[in-house]
Parts: C-alpha cells; structure tokens; sequence
C-alpha cells in the first residue's frame, strides 16, 4: 500500500516484538532463515528480519519512496527497556551488522 499511494508519513506503533507473546515469553527463540533452516534468535534479530528489513526492501524495490517511517516503541516490545517515556530506538536495532 505505501509503494502505491506513497504518503509522506508512515506512523508505526509497537509492539513490535511483543513481550506478552506466549511464543517469546520462554525467551527460546528460534526463527526459520532464508535456506529454511531453524536457527537460535535474539528479540532484536526478530525485530531485524521482521520489521526493518521489510522496509530497507521497500526502499531498495522503489528508489522514488520518499516516506519517513517513524517507529514508536511500545513498553510491551521485548527487546527495549520498559520505562515511560520510551526512548528511541538504538541505531543498531534498526540495521544488519
């Protein structure tokens, strides 16, 4: 939809990775990489593979994009601090080492 009507703002509001998902609450994480193989994950990888590296593809797919994405996290994300106000993302969440 943001390829097609390319908006100048996208507002997103965690949770992203949520805490209170019965899947991530035993914190044995596994994700399935691109061979199709399980691998051991951390909640940041999953925030990695779930959520910027869609909207890196969406950029890389259509150079015109011009759209600001803006991330707000939720006290309910599992991979930053639960405090009120929530700070903003930590710049190596965002990217792929």
């Amino acid at each position: 939809k943001v390829s097609i009507d390319k908006p100048d703002v996208v507002i997103m509001c965690g949770p992203f990775v949520d805490g209170r998902q019965p899947m991530l609450k035993g914190g044995d994480l596994t994700t399935v990489d691109e061979d199709g193989n399980e691998k051991k994950s951390t909640y940041e990888e999953i925030f990695l593979q779930n959520v910027s590296l869609l909207l890196e593809d969406l950029y890389a797919s259509d150079p015109t994009i011009k759209t600001q994405f803006v991330l707000v996290p939720s006290v309910e994300d599992a991979f930053v601090d639960s405090v009120y106000p929530q700070p903003p993302f930590v710049e190596n969440t965002m990217k792929q080492n």
